[in-house]
């Protein structure tokens, strides 16, 4: 935990905040946890691009206004659907010595043979849920993809995890699999043929 996120106290009282945030480079968010009653707050987006970039099990200290510095994960964070920009963060205090649980992203890395040979590699699954001690959860799992054959899958249980971290979601459930690329092809070529035939 290198990095210390310092935010500023934010007035939930004022319907007009949000605007004025934005205009001097800041979102809105709130802090909650253990020891931390629901704090609302905001962030600039300097600090942000930085959580950003850290999406998964990944620990900052925060400066809480009127709570000190404890350990936070971020927990959720809310889009803007046409804009995509960021309109809402929460983080989450937590414990060192408690276990929790985080959604943690899914990172394939390598290409297939099978893919430079025309074949398809589908990710299916973007992230999967954790649990455990915070210092001890990993900000992304990453699963080497570069052997798998037309056919090949990966599953949940398939997932390399760190010691002492235990993953929940459903084992059998596929991750990401190589499929043979002929479905649209062969759609195409049925088409062209009823068209040749007509």
């Amino acid at each position: 935990m290198t990095v210390t996120l310092k935010p500023e106290l934010r007035d939930k009282s004022r319907k007009s905040i949000t605007r004025q945030l934005r205009l001097n480079g800041r979102v809105p968010a709130v802090v909650y946890g253990p020891s931390v009653p629901s704090t609302p707050i905001s962030i600039s987006e300097k600090e942000l691009a930085l959580v950003l970039r850290h999406r998964g099990g990944h620990l900052f200290e925060m400066d809480i206004p009127n709570a000190g510095r404890h350990p936070v994960l971020l927990a959720e964070l809310q889009r803007d659907p046409l804009s995509g920009r960021v309109i809402h963060v929460d983080f989450r205090q937590v414990n060192l010595n408690e276990p929790i649980r985080a959604e943690v992203p899914i990172v394939l890395v390598g290409e297939p043979e099978a893919v430079r040979m025309g074949g398809v590699l589908s990710q299916l699954v973007d992230t999967v849920e954790v649990r455990g001690l915070p210092e001890r959860l990993p900000e992304e799992i990453r699963v080497d993809v570069s052997k798998l054959e037309v056919g090949d899958k990966v599953i949940v249980g398939d997932l390399p995890v760190p010691e002492g971290v235990e993953v929940l979601d459903d084992p059998d459930v596929v991750v990401a699999a190589v499929l043979a690329a002929r479905a649209g092809e062969e759609a195409g070529e049925e088409a062209e043929q009823a068209g040749n035939d007509g």
